[in-house]
């Protein structure tokens, strides 16, 4: 995570597990206890389900804009930028 003067940064990291479109954050606080949990998320709106994760649990007030980092062949790396709660 960068701090980018009151905003951070987090790496998300979206593939498909079991069929179904997941996302995992980089950032300890949402990355489960072993680093390894996959959220489902639907196909309508990435940039809103993520803001709210963020916002529901006291990271972030608000998402400023989410990067396409990395596009591999089962995955892609979005780096989400955030104003700090």
């Amino acid at each position: 995570m960068m701090l980018i003067s009151n905003r951070r940064s987090v790496i998300v990291i979206m593939s498909r597990i079991k069929d179904i479109n997941c996302i995992h954050f980089t950032d300890p606080v949402l990355s489960g206890s072993n680093n390894d949990l996959w959220i489902p998320v639907s196909d309508t709106d990435y940039f809103k389900f993520i803001e709210n994760l963020l916002v529901i649990n006291n990271i972030a007030n608000n998402v400023v804009r989410i990067d396409v980092k990395l596009i591999g062949d089962t995955f892609k790396d979005f780096e989400v930028i955030y104003n700090v709660k």
